[in-house]
């Protein structure tokens, strides 16, 4: 300890006395590579030197005897330098002998690596020097052979997963195409877990672990080099120095603490007990948190162990945030009992999902008023009591009791901001004055104030509006007040970029009975919403704004999240299917509460405000199979469709089908049975295609002259096999055959003309001389790639059925590919004068003989009665009854269609075909998914 404390007090010292020069090391560097005479210009030249001198001589006064040694070895031989993330990434070479120096970007010592010196052990040679393994004056290297497959967040990932411990300080990262490595000190115990497991790194996700080479003694210790304990307590004495730039003057911020600046070249995981432990140890020697700090955060730090959050039990801490942590169960947090917070979030963790957490947390920690949103204490058992069946959604008025305290800002100027902390556990009514002068509008002023605390909980309560302001109550609400407070009480208005005034009115009135709870009125939107395991919260604002007395914003973030977090306990562990639609979300922060849906398969975003790929960061780990995101400006942020899928695929790994498209294992998107370039498309290809072969059927083919330009042009070209028989099928195919312009087979250059056909009277006499037909529109493949105002291209692809001429021939099947270029040529007239008239321009019509298996599948539909449009996908009842089945069966898709389209979609037939089916063994391995094929394989074998 006596050692940490000296090491403190140089740290001090030296903040105190040496400027902060790193800054400006960035744009020297850059000024090496210009001419001398654009140094001799810069007025700056001269102090970035002195910069750089002084930076020089302060590592100089840490550790003069090891830069004197690497000057020296420089000049005696060959040496490579290697800096964190210089240049692009090259391979690296596990056998090369060369000295190489590693510099510290984070401005200590450099470490010069003597590959010649080490002891080297592979997954081969595992029989370690126990002698060398704990020496504490060298360093030692660890090598990753990593082949490009795994990024460095994924491989410490690995390492602090099996060292979870033990003290183990990854120092001086570096990457490289095929291979990573860092250097360790001091963690014996560490080195002994890897070598017990043969040098094999386990990753996630994957079955194959990764080689290491671990190569003891790689370089020596030296006087001022990187000491993990010193840069973690420099970090610490940082976040609480500079508190109010990480969010409160008396909030400790540590979230996401490996991200710190201190950390360039220093691999921090508050997962690892031995790094959360040197943390504490700090935070408990910094008197500044003694006397200033009373909220400490630790979010998204991946904390599993809090037994070392027991060094700072005895401080004045009222606010404990450990939201986003891997806490599993609320026995984890017995070492803490005793603790006088006040406030505790645990949102995001597994201890969430332990039914009666909340109760025995309240017996670990007395003095606790408040678990995540959950209000403890008096106000909590007032709401209890409003929340019986006969006051649900009580609306009782407000009365206003007292002036309050006010606040208001003059001159720029918050009076008493500083008093503001003592409301943080208040329970009363606070009134909340908006001052727009009469320029804008309650609309306008919610908007607003959703924009500003969009992070908040924040919920306007008997809103009134006058004609110089607007009014409103709220409770609850401490954080959302203090963040109006640090803003000067001024709102900025969306559409003008104006400021304007908001005062506010603090303990106007008491809670009482029959008033607005707002978690009651958040429950009773749920009302009707769950329906067959989809939850349905599309168009939510419309629901809300139906509410009576409390105003709701759906896109608000914690709005939102709150909503999710009721329905997670009423509907999760059996929610499949959630629907977001229409709710202009702007990112998915919100479904951070998504943990609460354990089973959730399918989750539909389609017309939101999703602009980047980044705005879908916020959903956790899950196991989501099917996303929809149509209609977000994010579905053009690709180049293309792979990289749409790759995009998507990182926030969502698990996906089998985006956007109503299955994707391949591969991850590309599978073949569609229709593309249609963009949902305009839609109507008109339809209309069209309907329209075209319905007349082409019938017997009035010749009309479709007036679907045809004057001067159009038509081409058919069919590929036959030859017969030598000479049967009446081959005397009919051989009519086309005298039609047919096929280029590769036509030498005459006076056919070839010929058998163009121009004209849209030649045109239609041509089509009627075609015998009578019937087209299957269930076989179906239509393709819209173009479809702008000045032209349209559709391409059909079916079957279509030659009628018989006589009784002694038979129907014969033919397939056809058919591909229409169209043009706009006129307006309607009178009140059909926005019409647009199209007409077909070029028609290229292609005939072909079908296999086998081709014309079986054809012509099925007829003597059923029509369910579906070819052209319309399947209703979202549809989808969901499918995946319902899907859940209950654990079926394939494709058998699940089959059994419900056997049931003609009816649930319940459809299950008792299955068990009858499986019952009868007639449903093979490949009709299960992967997970529950093998228990079906081996259940059928018993039953043989």
């Amino acid at each position: 300890m006596s050692s940490l404390d000296d090491q403190y007090n140089n740290f001090l010292e030296e903040l105190e006395q040496k400027p902060d020069v790193r800054k400006l090391q960035a744009q020297l560097a850059s000024k090496k590579t210009a001419p001398s005479s654009s140094l001799d210009d810069d007025p700056m030249a001269d102090i970035l030197q002195m910069a750089e001198e002084d930076n020089r001589i302060s590592r100089m006064r840490r550790n003069p005897v090891a830069l004197s040694t690497t000057r020296v070895d420089a000049g005696m031989e060959e040496m490579e330098t290697d800096a964190a993330g210089d240049g692009p990434l090259t391979e690296l070479n596990p056998n090369d002998l060369k000295r190489r120096v590693l510099v510290m970007k984070s401005g200590e010592a450099d470490i010069v690596l003597e590959p010649e010196k080490a002891l080297v052990y592979t997954c081969f040679n595992t029989t370690y020097d126990r002698a060398a393994l704990n020496r504490a004056d060298v360093w030692h290297q660890i090598m990753v052979h990593h082949d490009g497959k795994f990024k460095k967040d994924e491989i410490l990932e690995g390492f602090f997963t099996l060292i979870s411990t033990e003290d183990f300080y990854p120092v001086a990262y570096r990457q490289h195409t095929n291979i990573d490595f860092f250097l360790v000190r001091l963690c014996s115990k560490a080195l002994v877990k890897l070598f017990d497991k043969n040098l094999k790194l386990a990753m996630a996700g994957s079955q194959d672990p990764v080689k290491l080479t671990v190569k003891l003694n790689a370089a020596k210790f030296a006087q001022g080099q990187i000491h993990p304990p010193t840069k973690l307590f420099a970090a610490v004495a940082e976040r609480s120095e500079n508190a109010v730039m990480y969010g409160f003057s008396n909030l400790l911020n540590l979230d996401n603490f490996r991200k710190h600046s201190e950390f360039e070249e220093l691999c921090v995981f508050l997962g690892n007990r031995a790094h959360l432990e040197l943390v504490c140890s700090s935070i408990n020697r910094l008197e500044e948190v003694r006397t200033k700090v009373n909220a400490i955060k630790l979010t998204n730090n991946s904390i599993a162990h809090i037994s070392p959050l027991v060094a700072i039990k005895d401080l004045p801490i009222q606010t404990l945030d450990l939201k986003f942590n891997r806490i599993k169960h609320p026995a984890s947090l017995r070492p803490l009992k005793g603790c006088g917070i006040n406030e505790l979030y645990i949102e995001g963790n597994g201890i969430v999902d332990v039914p009666g957490y909340v109760d025995v947390l309240k017996e670990y920690f007395p003095n606790v008023l408040k678990i995540d949103s959950t209000f403890l204490g008096s106000l909590a058992r007032k709401q209890t009591q409003v929340s019986a069946p006969a006051r649900i959604g009580g609306d009782d008025e407000v009365e206003v009791t007292s002036a309050g305290e006010i606040y208001s800002c003059v001159n720029g100027i918050v009076e008493d901001a500083n008093t503001f902390k003592k409301f943080k556990f208040n329970t009363k009514w606070h009134m909340v004055v908006v001052v727009h002068d009469g320029r804008y509008d309650k609309g306008e002023v919610l908007d607003a104030l959703a924009t500003m605390l969009d992070g908040f909980d924040f919920y306007p309560c008997y809103y009134k509006t006058y004609s110089k302001q607007d009014e409103f109550f709220v409770i609850n609400c401490y954080e959302a007040l203090a963040h109006l407070v640090q803003a000067k009480l001024a709102l900025r208005m969306k559409n003008t970029n104006e400021l304007i005034s908001v005062v506010l009115k603090m303990n106007v009135a008491e809670f009482k009975e029959g008033q607005v709870v707002v978690e009651e009125k958040l429950n009773n939107c749920l009302v009707d919403r769950f329906n067959d395991r989809c939850l349905d919260l599309c168009s939510l604002q419309q629901h809300l704004d139906k509410i009576k007395f409390v105003d709701f914003t759906a896109r608000s973030t914690r709005t939102l999240s709150r909503i999710l977090s009721i329905a997670g306990k009423k509907f999760g562990p059996v929610c499949l299917v959630i629907r977001l639609r229409n709710n202009g979300l702007k990112n998915l922060q919100a479904l951070s509460a998504l943990f609460g849906f354990p089973k959730l398969m399918s989750l539909d975003l389609r017309y939101n405000e999703l602009s980047t790929f980044d705005d879908l960061q916020g959903v956790m780990k899950n196991k989501i199979k099917e996303l929809f995101l149509d209609n977000n400006p994010v579905c053009n942020a690709a180049a293309s469709t792979i990289d749409y899928i790759r995009h998507v695929r990182n926030h969502f790994s698990s996906i089998e089908r985006l956007d109503g498209m299955p994707l391949l294992e591969n991850g590309n998107v599978n073949f569609a049975q229709n593309y249609i370039c963009t949902p305009e498309a839609y109507k008109f290809t339809e209309s069209f295609v309907k329209h075209y072969y319905t007349i082409y059927d019938s017997f009035q083919r010749s009309s479709l002259r007036d679907l045809y330009h004057a001067k159009a042009q038509f081409s058919m070209t069919c590929n036959f096999g030859q017969s030598k028989t000479m049967d009446s099928h081959q005397v009919r195919l051989n009519a086309y055959q005298g039609k047919s312009r096929n280029l590769l087979k036509i030498a005459n250059v006076d056919r070839i003309i010929s058998s163009l056909v121009v004209g849209n009277e030649r045109i239609a006499n041509v089509l009627v001389s075609f015998p009578k037909t019937e087209h299957d529109f269930y076989s179906f493949r239509v393709d819209t790639p173009i479809f702008r105002p000045e032209c349209v291209v559709i391409t059909v692809h079916g079957a279509f059925k030659e009628m018989a001429n006589s009784l002694l021939s038979d129907d014969f099947v033919l397939g056809f590919t058919r591909t229409f270029y169209i043009q706009p040529c006129a307006k309607g007239l009178g009140i059909f004068e926005r019409a647009i008239e199209f007409k077909i321009f070029n028609d290229v019509f292609h005939m072909y003989t079908l296999s086998t298996y081709g014309r079986d599948q054809v012509f099925k539909h007829h003597d059923e009665p029509e369910q579906t449009d070819p052209f319309v996908p399947h209703s979202e009842e549809r989808e969901n009854t499918i995946i319902v089945f899907q859940e209950l069966t654990r079926l394939t898709r494709k058998w699940c269609m089959r059994c419900l389209e056997e049931s003609s979609w009816n649930l319940k037939v459809a299950l008792n075909i299955f068990l009858k089916l499986y019952e009868e063994d007639r449903i093979p391995e490949s009709g299960f998914d992967s997970a529950t094929a093998a228990a079906a394989a081996s259940t059928q074998t018993q039953k043989r």
